[in-house]
C-alpha cells in the first residue's frame, strides 16, 4: 500500500512552549530525513504542516516520526491510503 500524507496538524496543550520535529524513516533505504522543524510552538497554538498542495508519499513500512520537547502534544494526520490488488 501507498499512503499520501496531505496535512498534519500539531496542537500544543502542554502549558508551555515546545519544539517539534517531523521526520520520515525510509525502511527500504535504511535512511531518515527531517521534513519539518518548528521551534517555539506556543501553548494552545496549532501549527499546520504541509497543506497548500504539498504532500509526503509513504511506501509500505515507512515510518512517520514526530518528536517533541513537551507533553502532551496532539497530532492529527490526514492520510489517503492506496492499495492495489
Amino acid at each position: 500500500a501507498t499512503a499520501i500524507v496531505n496535512t498534519i496538524f500539531v496542537y500544543n496543550g502542554s502549558g508551555g512552549s515546545t519544539n517539534f520535529t517531523i521526520s520520515l524513516h525510509d525502511t527500504s533505504a535504511t535512511s531518515s530525513a527531517k521534513i519539518y522543524f518548528k521551534s517555539a510552538l506556543s501553548n494552545l497554538e496549532t501549527d499546520t504542516v504541509l497543506g497548500s498542495g504539498n504532500v509526503v508519499v509513504l511506501e509500505d513500512s515507512d515510518i512517520l516520526k514526530i518528536n517533541t520537547t513537551a507533553q502532551p502534544i496532539d497530532v492529527t494526520v490526514s492520510v489517503l491510503q492506496i492499495t492495489r490488488s
